[in-house]
């Protein structure tokens, strides 16, 4: 497979990145298995510091643990994958991570928390985190916690959205004027 032969090559890059695509889709089928890759392709990324693979691998498996519904896990891998992207400038990997740190603020109930971090995340300058899945995800937690605290609230998405309508149909590493959009930092999470 994939893997042996990008061992036996010593392409550890490759080995990271075929494992952070296999581990998640064995995790959504509930393998341990998966988990188990996904915490290699970290290990292995970590090791020989490839940033954006670790970023990646903190991401998928806080996702994975999402998806399965494993809130402790989810939590123990978000914060310092949120530390770690932050730290390596891994901005589309950090806006991710609080996504994921949303949806389980949500899943546990901390309503409070899970609408003051969405409406942080979707405070943020315009990105290509605003383009992407988790901004949506963002977006739908902030209205969702907004209308179940006050019927008549929107979250202030609203808003949010009329900021980011500049945004709108521009994706990372796209040129405006021949310089490139600027990636936001997104809002600090605490450690």
């Amino acid at each position: 497979d994939l893997v042996a032969l990008a061992e036996r090559f010593d392409a550890q890059g490759t080995v990271a990145h075929a494992l952070n695509n296999i581990g998640p889709a064995l995790a959504d089928d509930g393998q341990e298995r998966g988990f188990e890759l996904l915490q290699r392709s970290l290990a292995i990324a970590l090791e020989h510091n490839m940033h954006d693979h670790a970023s990646r691998a903190y991401r998928n498996a806080s996702e994975a643990s999402v998806r399965n519904r494993l809130l402790v896990q989810a939590d123990a891998l978000i914060v310092p994958g949120i530390a770690f992207a932050r730290a390596h400038d891994m901005d589309l990997h950090v806006s991710g991570l609080i996504g994921a740190l949303v949806q389980v603020r949500l899943m546990q109930g901390r309503l409070d928390e899970a609408l003051q971090l969405a409406q942080e995340c979707l405070r943020a300058e315009s990105s290509s985190a605003s383009l992407s899945t988790t901004h949506l995800t963002v977006a739908t937690v902030a209205h969702t916690v907004a209308m179940l605290q006050d019927p008549g609230a929107d979250g202030g998405v609203q808003d949010v959205a009329r900021e980011q309508e500049p945004a709108r149909g521009r994706a990372r590493g796209n040129t405006h004027g021949g310089q490139k959009e600027r990636v936001a930092r997104v809002p600090h999470v605490q450690d």
